[in-house]
């Protein structure tokens, strides 16, 4: 080898090197406090009993779960929520991306960007208890309805089922779409502009550019959203945990709460508890696979 290629290749060596060592403190912390505790969940699954006098109990926990009525309950809420929320959220992010994109004030265009991601920057637990407030017979919300004719005096909307779960929709689709619209207007911001003169010169109008062009352009980031939005759903925790505490009945109670009260609410089942936790992210893994399979398509 040349002798003037020997401080090339040492070069691009040291640049190597120098990455891989930016790369380890973030691995460490990836390992640490994701891959370990997965492992350790799933460990956990395998056995019964109190934390501290395990025993191995096999595919046990997994048996209970598939027999157990609540588990079966809180998963077709689960899939409600998901049904309910996800597709919403799409069609919001992209009639607002749309809208975004067609103003052509910049500093209009960043305000209202602003205003549609700030419930994103509001805690979870002070929207959450605003609208729990709303919705109390003597709310705003219920007076309002009482007021125009709607409902009966007294009315308290988290008392009934299927309002109860229309409304924690509601709530989660105002708190999430800001992220979701932020990131679709993004990717199409980043769609070069002769495209888009491109097809106005053929004679396309506005619907046709969006649905033939834009739209299969950023089809790669409307993946991601709806795999993203599916993932958050089926952890939906903090909302309901907070409104309606799984009720009424158990029209609102969801995986995570339900592992949460086999955890710290009733007596500690850490075996079966890690179990559904397991299934929760088995659930999230099938349907990221699958996403991943369309998008190949």
């Amino acid at each position: 080898m040349p002798q003037r290629m020997q401080p090339r290749m040492s070069r691009k060596h040291n640049i190597c090197n120098s990455k891989i060592l930016f790369i380890i403190p973030s691995l460490i912390i990836v390992m640490l406090l994701f891959v370990v505790p997965i492992f350790y969940s799933l460990w956990l699954s395998f056995h019964t009993g109190e934390l501290k006098n395990l025993y191995f109990f096999g595919i046990g926990n997994y048996e209970r779960m598939i027999n157990d009525r609540t588990y079966q309950i809180t998963l077709l809420n689960s899939i409600e929520f998901v049904l309910l929320i996800v597709p919403t959220i799409i069609v919001i992010s992209i009639l607002a991306t749309i809208s975004l994109h067609s103003i052509h004030s910049e500093r209009l265009k960043n305000i209202i960007s602003s205003i549609f991601y700030f419930p994103c920057i509001t805690s979870p637990v002070v929207y959450t208890l605003f609208y729990k407030q709303l919705a109390y017979s003597d709310g705003l919300l219920s007076n309002t309805l009482v007021n125009l004719g709607i409902v009966d005096s007294g009315f308290n909307l988290l008392q009934d089922e299927l309002l109860s779960k229309i409304y924690l929709s509601i709530i989660c689709i105002w708190a999430w779409s800001g992220f979701y619209i932020i990131i679709l207007y993004s990717a199409v911001e980043g769609i070069d502009h002769k495209i888009y003169l491109s097809a106005q010169l053929d004679g396309a109008n506005t619907i046709c550019i969006y649905r033939r062009i834009i739209i299969p352009l950023v089809r790669p980031v409307l993946l991601l959203i709806i795999t993203l939005c599916t993932c958050s759903t089926f952890q939906l925790y903090v909302e309901i945990a907070l409104i309606t505490k799984g009720g009424p009945g158990e029209s609102t109670y969801t995986l995570s709460l339900y592992l949460y009260r086999k955890v710290f609410t009733y007596l500690a089942d850490y075996g079966y508890s890690s179990a559904i936790g397991i299934s929760i992210m088995l659930l999230n893994a099938l349907f990221s696979l699958l996403i991943i399979k369309i998008r190949k398509k």
